[in-house]
């Protein structure tokens, strides 16, 4: 087809399988933008992407309420904050309770957003490893702040939206409800209806024709993005072979660096349907712009500070076409359970056709209508996205990482969901069948007899569990260095010449009256003990030349840990004698080195020797 020098031309197709949305293309003296994914590629959705899964060791419980203390605040913004770092925030439960999980050891403070209201932070907590800290955090009553809020003087543009106080508040609603919905469909847990419509007008935008698709997603997302730094470079608008796609930003791409970068805000306001007062952040591209952008309004509601709508419209620099741009309308809405969606989107794209013969290989042609696509989503109860959503899966593989093998015929649990069993790799796989009734993230446990015989509580971890997705995990029992420092939490680094015994006693019908609570651990070092096992034995007192010994407490169970005791060596374990044992109890055992000691002292046979 041949070109025209007023840079659009008729739409030869929108297809729903590829995501596309195609125009012939403009010609070379409107400069296209270059460089953005396709149209409704920022307008389907996109079910199969998942998040990536991290889990974190040191957690954190909390509620948050308001003034009162009682009354819990759902869809409230967490995040744990340490210096410039902060974990991915998550979204507080209908009665305001929450879970964080930390990235590392170390000193950390909760942090929590509500649209309208100011940030809360809690009181200093001290994590370490496999720590876990409670919080309670307290909003302060509702002030609605944004109704004193008004317009900047027509033609006031600033590089930021937070340098003056007007813009600051307008986008910290702003921001604060993007990273909301950016939570929302991280949790995957809010089940939309979507119903795509594409849309033939006439030039007064008068609905000619009309082709509907409906689908349905369990992300949370309404539309796909792509890097905001991709948009920097390349464009919203771009010529992609014979067409031209356009690009609607994210809230993701919106509250970026690099959008921030490469816009100047104002604080707008304007009196919608029925008259009520809306208050906008409008946003225009820098005059250094030269690929195509988008200019547009962020609209609120200043009585609740709640987001309403993106309206926004493609410029391209340096065209001088009189045909219209195109435009696009996205409705954002917040569920009971303060989650945050996509509602609608619209996009509303100029259509021409050829009027004349062509002139020079360029075609003459005139606006003749728009070509549209509309998604309107709605939220499904979940009793019927139970019956919608598919499976979910959780695989991975445990090994004993204090023997560096698979952890074989190992029962994994995962709480309110079921079990499975370990194969001879270590593998399992468990299918969630309805996944929409187990709380996300589930806590899932490696059994592992081992760490029962030890006394250390079986390793857990947080998975999410979404539907439609597989979420792969490795589960590992601690090697024998953190098993040491789980069971002997006061011992200093005493190399690798040192390790932990963990034994009991048999306990008989007459208890621990009249018996010691302690047992005894001896060793002796002669001369033909290495020089490094001498030196690395730091702990034990001496009862002779070249004997040392530690004492252990037995506990009610008959259970004992003794530590700092020697690798390589012989150990003599001897409890008194008692009623229970009148002969007393001895055993002997010599760890390797990178294991920890596992005995079981059995009593002597016979009556009590002769005194």
């Amino acid at each position: 087809m041949g070109r025209s020098g007023d840079g659009l031309a008729r739409v030869t197709h929108v297809g729903f399988g590829d995501r596309s949305a195609r125009v012939m293309p403009v010609a070379s003296g409107d400069r296209p933008a270059r460089g953005v994914r396709r149209l409704a590629c920022a307008l389907l959705l996109a079910p199969g992407l998942a998040p990536a899964h991290i889990a974190y060791a040191q957690r954190v419980f909390g509620r948050v309420t308001e003034a009162d203390g009682r009354t819990g605040i759902t869809g409230v913004l967490l995040t744990l904050v340490q210096d410039s770092t902060a974990t991915p925030a998550v979204l507080s439960a209908p009665d305001g309770r929450f879970l964080l999980r930390a990235s590392g050891a170390g000193t950390w403070r909760v942090k929590a957003q509500a649209v309208g209201r100011a940030p809360q932070l809690s009181r200093l907590l001290v994590l370490g490893a496999q720590d876990t800290a409670r919080v309670e955090l307290r909003f302060p009553p509702f002030v609605p702040t944004l109704e004193a809020v008004r317009a900047a003087a027509p033609g006031t543009c600033r590089d930021r939206p937070d340098d003056d106080d007007r813009a600051r508040e307008v986008w910290d609603a702003i921001r604060t409800a993007f990273e909301a919905s950016a939570a929302t469909e991280r949790e995957r847990r809010t089940p939309l209806e979507l119903e795509v419509t594409d849309y033939r007008l006439d030039v007064l935008k008068q609905r000619t024709s009309a082709m509907k698709l409906t689908l349905r997603s369990w992300s949370g997302a309404g539309f796909l993005s792509t890097a905001p730094d991709e948009l920097v470079t390349r464009g919203y608008v771009r010529q992609v072979g014979d067409s031209v796609a356009y690009f609607a930003p994210d809230a993701a791409v919106i509250t970026s660096p690099s959008f921030l970068a490469t816009h100047c805000f104002r604080v707008d306001e304007r009196r919608a349907l029925f008259g009520a007062r809306e208050l906008g952040l409008a946003f225009q591209p820098l005059p250094s712009r030269t690929v195509g952008d988008v200019r547009g309004t962020l609209w609120l509601d200043p009585r609740s500070a709640a987001l309403k709508r993106l309206e926004l419209e493609y410029v391209v620099p340096g065209r001088t076409s009189s045909l219209p741009n195109a435009d696009a309308t996205i409705d954002y809405a917040r569920l009971p359970n303060g989650r945050w969606f996509v509602s609608r989107w619209l996009l509303n794209m100029p259509v021409v056709r050829e009027v004349g013969p062509a002139v020079g290989g360029v075609s003459s042609v005139a606006f003749s209508g728009w070509r549209s696509r509309e998604g309107v989503a709605r939220a499904i109860s979940l009793r019927d996205a139970a019956r919608l959503a598919p499976s979910a899966v959780i695989a991975g593989r445990a090994y004993d990482s204090l023997a560096m093998r698979p952890l074989v015929a190992t029962r994994v649990r995962l709480a309110g969901a079921g079990e499975a069993t370990t194969d001879s790799a270590g593998a399992f796989t468990m299918t969630v069948n309805d996944p929409l009734s187990v709380p996300s993230p589930a806590t899932l446990t490696v059994e592992a007899p081992m760490l029962a015989r030890l006394g250390i509580d079986s390793p857990t971890r947080e998975v999410p569990v979404i539907p439609g997705d597989t979420t792969r995990v490795e589960m590992a029992i601690p090697n024998a260095r953190a098993v040491r420092s789980i069971l002997c939490p006061t011992l200093a680094d005493t190399g690798a010449g040192a390790s932990a015994l963990v034994g009991s006693v048999p306990r008989g019908d007459g208890g621990t009256s009249g018996v010691s609570d302690s047992i005894m651990v001896s060793w002796y070092l002669d001369s033909g003990v290495k020089e490094s096992l001498r030196s690395a034995v730091v702990v034990g007192a001496r009862i002779g030349d070249g004997a040392k010994f530690v004492s252990a407490r037995v506990g009610p169970d008959g259970r004992f840990v003794a530590c700092g005791v020697p690798v390589g060596i012989k150990l003599t374990v001897a409890w008194p004698a008692s009623a229970d044992h009148p002969r007393g109890v001895r055993g002997a055992i010599t760890i390797q080195p990178g294991t920890i000691g596992e005995l079981r002292l059995d009593p002597a046979p016979g009556p009590a020797p002769p005194r």
